[in-house]
């Protein structure tokens, strides 16, 4: 007796919600699917430490005469705190993959975007792919819509979205750059507190084992926070299943 059919031979696909709006698809639609990698491996030491890495996905917008030939993104409030990062943290954005199934990455600095930037481009948001902004809801029949982020132009083809219009990256944090925010903020705590163990421990071993403790509870607070901070997880409380 045979099992139930396979992915590959029913030729059916799951997709999230947000790349089905993302790409304005209905459930049965047919889709092309084809494979692409990123062009580095994260390494498993750092799934263990930071944990699970947290991503949104944005749609695209022509960039804003504020931050008009700036190598920035623009995005709101409510990302940034999903993302766990703060106005002026670096980013990670991937793009379109290109023929060789490869997908382009760039870090930028996140800033957070104006009500003024968010109003004017309401305002002037409308119509198909022929407009100068089109609306997903219009040309894609998706609303609401993902989040915005607000890219120039000359970052587009960095990103292989050249010629595209309502197209979609994903985002998440840098944990390198938050990873050296976070270290910038406890060295200097490390710096006062062996200060103080020098000056009441005369030995050179004792102080130099009161270094290696105060660095492992620097790198175990570091650790702590970062997780809290980035990952969105959720954390069943309950009775125990016996």
């Amino acid at each position: 007796m045979s099992g139930p059919p396979t992915a590959q031979e029913d030729r059916s696909v799951q997709v999230d919600h947000s790349l089905r709006v993302g790409v304005g698809l209905e459930p049965g639609e047919a889709v092309s699917v084809r494979a692409a990698r990123l062009p580095r491996v994260r390494s498993r030491w750092q799934e263990r430490f930071f944990g699970p890495v947290s991503y949104l996905t944005c749609r695209v917008q022509d960039g804003d005469r504020a931050s008009a030939e700036q190598e920035v993104c623009l995005l709101d409030t409510l990302t940034l705190e999903l993302l766990g990062v703060t106005s002026g943290d670096v980013v990670v954005l991937e793009g379109f993959p290109g023929a060789d199934g490869v997908v382009p990455v760039l870090q930028l600095k996140a800033i957070r975007t104006s009500d003024e930037v968010q109003g004017r481009r309401k305002e002037l948001h409308g119509g198909d792919m022929t407009s100068r902004y089109p609306s997903s809801l219009d040309a894609l029949g998706t609303f609401p819509d993902l989040p915005w982020v607000f890219l120039d132009r000359r970052l587009w083809s960095g990103l292989g979205l050249e010629g595209q219009w309502l197209a979609t990256v994903r985002i998440r944090c840098s944990r390198s750059y938050q990873l050296k925010k976070e270290l910038r903020e406890m060295v200097f705590l490390l710096g006062i507190a062996f200060i103080g163990v020098v000056t009441v421990l005369n030995s050179v071993v004792w102080q130099a084992a009161s270094l290696a403790v105060l660095v492992l509870l620097v790198g175990f607070v570091v650790n702590v926070r970062l997780r809290s901070r980035l990952n969105q997880r959720a954390r069943k409380i309950g009775p125990r299943r016996t």
